[in-house]
C-alpha cells in the first residue's frame, strides 16, 4: 500500500522550496505502480503545471478523470485546470487553490510587467501564513503577453504616462479583451470564492472597477474590497466606495485589514467595526477609522513569488523585495506619507536571511530589486546589509532608490559596489540645498549633490536622478542649477528621470492640505496649480521641462523620458487652457491632439462640447480657413530667439514664423493658404524661404508677437486631400 500523506509531506516540503522537478521524479516513482490511483494522478498533474509543463499537466488530468468514477471533486479540479490554462497560461499557482479560496486577490492592468507583482505576492504570503487559501491572479502581465498590435506600446513609458488615465483609451482595451474578461468572471465565479481583492493604483482603476462591477453583477453576495495607494480616503477612496460593485476599501497598510476581512467574511461577521475601512451602511460611505501598524516588520514574510512564471516578465531573472516602509523625509508634494503614516525599517540581519531563503528558492534570480521609497533610511542598517552580503560571497547584483544625504560617503559607496549594488536612484528632484530643504528633503540638510555625484563616478557606482520643474520657490537660478549639475557631473556617467508631471500636489499632500502656507493657489488643480505670485505657472513648468530634456539630449545623457517634449503636450495644455477660460488655445490644442490619436472619444466629446455649448465659438470654429475641421494639422515654431526672432516668430522686421523644412511643410504651407495663430488671428501665405534646414512662412499684414504666438503655441492650416 502507498503511505500518501508521507509522500505529500516531503512534496510539500520540495514545493516550497521551488523544488519542483524533485516533486515529479519522487511522485512518478510511486505512481509507476500505483497508476488508478487518482490523487496520485491528480497531484503529478497539479505539480507539473506548478512547473510550467502544461501537456504533461493535461495528461495526468486525464488519467485522473479516467479513473474518476463521477468523484465530483476530482471533475471540478479537472475543469478549473482547463479554465485556468486557458486564461491564465503564465500562472503556476496551484490548481488547488483555484477551488474554494478564501480569498482571490487580482492584479488588474495597467502596472509593471518587468516583475511579478510585489504587492500581491506580500498579501498572499501573509494569508497563507494565518492558514488561509489564496488564488492570486496577474491579469495584467497576461494582458500584455497577449496584447493585439494596436496596445503594443501601451505598457511603454511613453503611452502609459497618459493612456491608463484616459477612460475612453481604456474601454477600447477592455473590448478588445472582451473574450477573457468575460472568461475571467467565469473563473472566479466558477472559483466559488466568497471575497475578491484588487491592488488599485492610478493606472490600473479604471480596469479593477470594471471587473468588479461585472463580477458583482453576476455573484451580488460576492464580497470585493479595493485596496493599495490610489484609494486611499485623501485620494479615489471616498468616489470608489460609492460604487455599488465595491463592499470595502482598505486603508493604508494592508495586510491585517486583509485578515480580519477574510475572517469576517467566513463567519458571516459584519465589517461595521473592522478598523481599516471605508464602507457604505445604507449608502452612507462609513470611516472606520485607522488600524493599527505593524510595530515589527521583522515578522512579515516574504513574499511569496511561487504562483508566477519569472520568465515571462520582461526582467525574468530580477526579484522585488522590500526592506522598508514609508520615508522620513517630509516632501511637500508627496502622499506616501499618509499612506504609510510612520518610517518603519526591517534589520539588515533579517533583509539578509530573506535573500537567501529567496535565492534558494529562486536559484535562477541574479538581480535584486528593492522597491522601497529609500533604502538608506536607516544607514546603519545599510551598511550592516552590505557586510553581511560581502560576509557571505553572495553573488548577486541589486539597486534601490535613495534619499540626498550627507551619510552616503565615498566610503560607504565603495562597500555598496562591493556588495553587488550597481545603481542608486536617487529623489533628487532639485541640486539646490536651499530648495531641498524648503520643499521638505530634511534628511538633505548638509548634503552635497555634486559630491555625492563626484563619490559615484569615483566608485563607478550607477546612479539615476529624479528631477522635478517648478518646485515651490524654486528661481531662475534654481532651474539653471539644474542645468549646471548636468553639465558638471555627466563625466560621472549619471542618467536623470525628469518628472513628466513636473511638480503635482495630489490630495493627502502637506501642500494640497496647506497651499496658502506654500504660496500655492489650487482652483486650477493639483496639475495645474499657480504660485499666488503668478511666477510659478504650469506653462513655466513646461518649459523648464522640456527645455531640461533637449539638454539632456544635447549631452548624450541617459535618460527615462523618451522625448524632448511632453508626450501628451497637446491633451495636457488642452486641459490647461480650458481650467484657464482660454477656449480658443483650448480648442487648438485639442485638435492637434485629436489629429495624434483620433481614437481618444474623451477629448473629441470634450472639443464638441466646447463647440456646440457656445454659438460665437461654433461659428469661428467652422469659419477658421475655411476647412473642413477634418483636414487641419498644426505646426509648432520652434523655441528660438535672438537678435531677430522670439519664439521661432520673427521680430518687427518681417511678418513670418519658421518651422522645420520638409517636403510636406512646404505643402502644406503653399502660398495663397491661411494660417490660423492661436490667438485667432488669420493670415494669408505670400511667400516661403528655405534657409539652412528651415522652412520661412512669410506673411501678410503686420509683425506678429512671438510671446503671443510663437512657441509653445500652435499654427493651423488646411492640409489638401
Amino acid at each position: 500500500m502507498m503511505n500518501f500523506s508521507g509522500l505529500q509531506e516531503r512534496i510539500q516540503t520540495f514545493v516550497a522550496q521551488g523544488r519542483h522537478e524533485k516533486s515529479i521524479k519522487e511522485c512518478l516513482k510511486v505512481w509507476r505502480d500505483n497508476k488508478e490511483n487518482v490523487e496520485l494522478s491528480l497531484l503529478i498533474g497539479r505539480l507539473y503545471h506548478r512547473a510550467g509543463n502544461a501537456q504533461e499537466a493535461k495528461c495526468f488530468f486525464t488519467i485522473a478523470g479516467k479513473h474518476a468514477n463521477g468523484d465530483t471533486g476530482v471533475l471540478r479540479r479537472i475543469e478549473m485546470f482547463k479554465r485556468a490554462t486557458a486564461l491564465l497560461p503564465t500562472s503556476r499557482t496551484d490548481i488547488e487553490n483555484f477551488c474554494d479560496p478564501d480569498i482571490v486577490l487580482v492584479q488588474a492592468p495597467g502596472w509593471g510587467v518587468n516583475t511579478p507583482p510585489l504587492g500581491t505576492a506580500m498579501l498572499t504570503s501573509f494569508a497563507r501564513k494565518h492558514g488561509y487559501k489564496v488564488l492570486p491572479i496577474d491579469l495584467n502581465v497576461e494582458f500584455y503577453l497577449n496584447r493585439p498590435s494596436e496596445f503594443d506600446k501601451t505598457w511603454e513609458l511613453e503611452q502609459s504616462l497618459w493612456f491608463w488615465d484616459t477612460a475612453d483609451c481604456v474601454k477600447r482595451l477592455n473590448d478588445a479583451f472582451r473574450k477573457e474578461i468575460d472568461a475571467f468572471v467565469d473563473l472566479v465565479i466558477a472559483a466559488n470564492s466568497p471575497l475578491v481583492g484588487f491592488t488599485v493604483y492610478n493606472s490600473s482603476m479604471y480596469l479593477s472597477m470594471e471587473l468588479a462591477r461585472l463580477l458583482k453583477k453576476r455573484r451580488p453576495e460576492l464580497k470585493i474590497i479595493f485596496g493599495g495607494p490610489h484609494v486611499s480616503r485623501f485620494m479615489a477612496g471616498l468616489w470608489v466606495i460609492k460604487d455599488p460593485a465595491v463592499d470595502a476599501v482598505a486603508q493604508g497598510e494592508g495586510e491585517l485589514t486583509l485578515i480580519d476581512v477574510i475572517e469576517r467574511v467566513k463567519t458571516g461577521r459584519p465589517l461595521t467595526d473592522c478598523p481599516g475601512l471605508l464602507i457604505r451602511i445604507n449608502d452612507e460611505v462609513v470611516d472606520t477609522g485607522d488600524r493599527e501598524l505593524i510595530k515589527d516588520l521583522n515578522q512579515v514574510p516574504a513574499p511569496d513569488f511561487g504562483d508566477y512564471a519569472f520568465e515571462l516578465y520582461r526582467t525574468p531573472t530580477r526579484l522585488p523585495l522590500m526592506s522598508s516602509r514609508g520615508c522620513p523625509n517630509r516632501c511637500i508634494y508627496c502622499n506616501e506619507r499618509p499612506f504609510w503614516k510612520a518610517f518603519r525599517y526591517r534589520t539588515a540581519e533579517n533583509v539578509f536571511a530573506e535573500i537567501q531563503a529567496q535565492l534558494t528558492r529562486y536559484p535562477f534570480v541574479n538581480f535584486l530589486d528593492f522597491q522601497d521609497s529609500l533604502v538608506n533610511g536607516m544607514i546603519r542598517e545599510l551598511d550592516r546589509l552590505a557586510d553581511l552580503i560581502i560576509e557571505s560571497g553572495l553573488k548577486v547584483n541589486w539597486s534601490g532608490q535613495a534619499a540626498i544625504r550627507k551619510e552616503m560617503t565615498l566610503e560607504l559607496m565603495t562597500k555598496l559596489k562591493r556588495s553587488g549594488c550597481v545603481c542608486m536612484a536617487y529623489g533628487l528632484e532639485t541640486p539646490s540645498s536651499s530648495l531641498m530643504l524648503k520643499v521638505g528633503k530634511v534628511l538633505a540638510s548638509g548634503a552635497d549633490a555634486n559630491a555625492i555625484a563626484e563619490a559615484h563616478g569615483k566608485t563607478g557606482l550607477g546612479v539615476t536622478y529624479n528631477f522635478m520643474f517648478g518646485l515651490p520657490g524654486e528661481t531662475e537660478e534654481d532651474a539653471f542649477e539644474a542645468h549646471e549639475f548636468l553639465r558638471r557631473n555627466k563625466k560621472y556617467g549619471l542618467a536623470v528621470n525628469p518628472s513628466p508631471h513636473f511638480c503635482g500636489f495630489a490630495p493627502g499632500t502637506f501642500a494640497y492640505e496647506n497651499p496658502q502656507h506654500y504660496g500655492i493657489d489650487l482652483s486650477k488643480g493639483h496639475l495645474y496649480w499657480e504660485s499666488t505670485d503668478r511666477r510659478n505657472t504650469y506653462i513655466c513648468r513646461l518649459k523648464r521641462f522640456e527645455d531640461f530634456c533637449r539638454l539632456v539630449q544635447e549631452l548624450g545623457i541617459s535618460t527615462t523620458y523618451p522625448s524632448t517634449v511632453l508626450l501628451d503636450r497637446n491633451r495636457t495644455l488642452g486641459n490647461y487652457y480650458v481650467q484657464t477660460g482660454d477656449k480658443m488655445r483650448a480648442r487648438w490644442y485639442f485638435k492637434a491632439w485629436l489629429e495624434e490619436h483620433p481614437d481618444d472619444n474623451d477629448i473629441r466629446a470634450s472639443l464638441d462640447e466646447m463647440i456646440s455649448s457656445d454659438p460665437i465659438f461654433l461659428a469661428s470654429s467652422l469659419a477658421v480657413s475655411g476647412c473642413d475641421r477634418k483636414t487641419d494639422v498644426s505646426y509648432t515654431p520652434p523655441n528660438h530667439t535672438d537678435q531677430n526672432w522670439v519664439k521661432g516668430v520673427a521680430k518687427t522686421w518681417a511678418t513670418a514664423y519658421f518651422v522645420e523644412d520638409s517636403i510636406q511643410a512646404k505643402s502644406d504651407f503653399a502660398v495663397g493658404k491661411k494660417v490660423t495663430f492661436s490667438d485667432g488671428t488669420v493670415r494669408t501665405i505670400v511667400r516661403l524661404k528655405e534657409n539652412d534646414g528651415s522652412l520661412i512662412v512669410f506673411l501678410d499684414g503686420i509683425p506678429l508677437d512671438g510671446n503671443v504666438v510663437g512657441y509653445p503655441n500652435l499654427i493651423k492650416v488646411a492640409r489638401s486631400e
